[in-house]
């Protein structure tokens, strides 16, 4: 009897760029929403760090699933990985009070007549 050779596995790709792309959209906005968030200094009283993009919220998320754009708080990385350690526990409400308080600074970024287009 002859044996068979397994499958190559190369040039199967790992992701669809379609659902990616869609996904970040759903996470993130945009590249622009991103980098507004990091220009915004940590939550967290004293301590004025560069945040990054912490999802805060649960809505609209699954097992495994990041929550939508408008969930997002900006906490430095040392605070960010804390909330997920459990070592940061915050009241949920306060943190989706600075959610909001930043999706509501975007949407006024985004309407000021002032704003730089690309």
């Amino acid at each position: 009897m002859r044996q068979r050779r397994p499958k190559s596995r190369v040039g199967i790709r790992h992701a669809n760029p379609r659902r990616k792309a869609r996904e970040f959209a759903r996470c993130y906005h945009s590249h622009e929403r991103v980098a507004f968030i990091q220009a915004s200094p940590c939550i967290i009283p004293g301590c004025g760090c560069h945040s990054i993009n912490a999802h805060v919220g649960s809505k609209g998320a699954g097992a495994g699933r990041k929550a939508d754009y408008d969930q997002i708080a900006p906490l430095c990385a040392v605070h960010h990985q804390a909330l997920h350690d459990g070592r940061l526990t915050p009241d949920q409400g306060w943190l989706l009070k600075h959610a909001a308080a930043t999706e509501a600074a975007w949407q006024a970024s985004q309407d000021s007549p002032y704003r730089s287009t690309p």
